[in-house]
């Protein structure tokens, strides 16, 4: 076996666990709180690192910084870890993730950075038409208005880190 390919396998288990994780923490502490705290403690290991936090953040880019950081963190991992509670990890994970792109191809349209083609909505139609298909056995296990609602905010997670982006 190849290196590269360990690495990859290394990766997959430790994203896997942290994903599991994640479900165990929501389920104890409310999710905001579980989701502040994680980010709170990464942030202080990431500022001890950096070390000059000046030239990282001066020049103006302290409120770019923290507008990115709002949509990309508080309101990504906020909405995501609130759908968590009431819909599986691996679902939330796989929704969130698998739906990047489709946001990011469309603010890249929207701003004149990509010319869209027929080919390109036939891939994301069918993207979309196999994950609809791939999780519409949840919907099941998602049953009433409100329970609904609530997952959804793990799909419109997707949306936050395309945001952020606009502001980088």
């Amino acid at each position: 076996m190849h290196l590269n390919h360990i690495l990859f396998l290394v990766m997959s288990l430790i994203w896997g666990v942290t994903w599991a994780a994640t479900k165990a923490g929501v389920l104890v502490v409310p999710p905001l709180f579980f989701g502040a705290m994680r980010y709170l403690l990464v942030s202080a290991v990431l500022m001890l690192m950096v070390g000059k936090l000046r030239a990282t953040f001066g020049g103006g880019r302290a409120w770019r910084l923290v507008i990115t950081a709002l949509l990309a963190v508080i309101a990504t991992y906020g909405l995501l870890y609130w759908g968590m509670v009431f819909v599986p990890s691996g679902v939330a994970g796989v929704v969130n993730m698998s739906m990047n792109p489709v946001f990011f191809f469309a603010l890249a349209i929207l701003f004149g950075q990509e010319q869209p083609t027929w080919r390109h909505f036939g891939a994301l139609a069918l993207g979309i038409v196999g994950l609809f298909l791939l999780f519409s056995s949840q919907a099941s296990e998602i049953s009433g208005c409100s329970s609904l609602r609530r997952s959804s905010a793990a799909r419109a997670s997707s949306n936050c880190p395309a945001c952020a982006r606009l502001t980088i």
